[in-house]
């Protein structure tokens, strides 16, 4: 029977391959919390932000996209993360509309597709990366399914908001990613947030309000250190889980990210070669159990 939770896509698709196990690890919606963008992951290294800047150097924020999403629809939320006893929030930043509007010109396109990363990162990680053209290549093809902007450039603070502060993530003591409509009215005001994604051992108000949202897969009730794993979304309905950095790339989410771009080539009528090795897997298998079924009666 085809599966649930999967797009009208993939499920008529899993109606065909019902015998390939790797259909169960695509139990994913792609409206998870019922707009089209999620944390994916975050890294935190607790190394000093510079004069001047409001975010450490070797950080990021991935984000992934699960429904089509306009460049105008991303400038209209801001994220940012908690104070480390995750009782308050303690920055706030937005995406620049102008460098979101020029990647998607140049892809020839007016939303940003489902299975998209987007990455926020500070100065100490490469310069922006805008090669952005996920219709003309294949699920693999991770530069085009990814875009990266820098501090100050593709994303800023929002100078507007009274809390404020530089963002330093911190997976030692605590921290909350958070992603909201809108900027929070006050430093404890989470009725706006889109989806959270923490790490905490003595959970804070703003932790808290997370799980209470979103459920026990938004916050990891422990530590580790900073600049050793990534914390990353849990598409399974569990807990945050840790695994090694991997911006821009699927990384620990890969069964999912590559169902939802398998998706949207498909809709987009483009051909896959993932596609056939998967039909073909599937005939494989049937062939053999028949043959299985036969010998065991003969």
């Amino acid at each position: 029977m085809p599966l649930p939770f999967l797009t009208p896509k993939l499920r008529s698709l899993g109606t065909t391959l019902t015998s390939v196990a790797v259909i169960a690890a695509w139990a994913v919606s792609p409206t998870a919390h019922g707009i089209g963008i999620v944390i994916n992951e975050f890294y935190a290294t607790n190394t000093a932000i510079p004069t001047g800047n409001v975010m450490a150097t070797n950080e990021f924020i991935e984000f992934l996209i699960t429904a089509p999403t306009t460049a105008n629809e991303l400038a209209s939320l801001t994220f940012g993360d908690t104070n480390n006893a995750t009782s308050r929030l303690s920055s706030a930043f937005a995406f620049d509309l102008s460098t979101l509007d020029g990647v998607l010109n140049s892809a020839g396109l007016t939303e940003f597709q489902v299975g998209t990363l987007i990455v926020v990162k500070g100065t100490g990680l490469g310069a922006q990366n805008l090669s952005y053209n996920p219709l003309s290549a294949t699920i693999s093809d991770q530069d085009a399914w990814a875009i990266e902007l820098v501090v100050n450039q593709g994303f800023s603070r929002v100078a507007t908001y009274p809390q404020g502060g530089p963002m330093n993530l911190n997976t030692t003591q605590g921290d909350v990613v958070w992603l909201a409509q809108g900027t929070p009215a006050t430093a404890t005001r989470t009725s706006g947030f889109v989806d959270a994604l923490g790490i905490e051992t003595t959970m804070g108000r703003i932790a808290n309000d997370a799980v209470n949202i979103f459920g026990t897969s938004a916050i990891l009730n422990t530590s580790v250190a900073n600049g050793s794993n990534a914390v990353n979304r849990s598409f399974t309905g569990g807990a945050p889980t840790l695994a090694a950095a991997s911006r821009g790339t699927v990384g620990a989410n890969a069964n999912q990210i590559n169902a939802l771009r398998l998706d949207t080539l498909s809709i987009a009528g483009i051909p896959e070669p993932t596609r056939a090795s998967l039909f073909a897997i599937a005939l494989l298998s049937v062939a053999l159990r028949r043959r299985r079924s036969v010998s065991l009666h003969s």
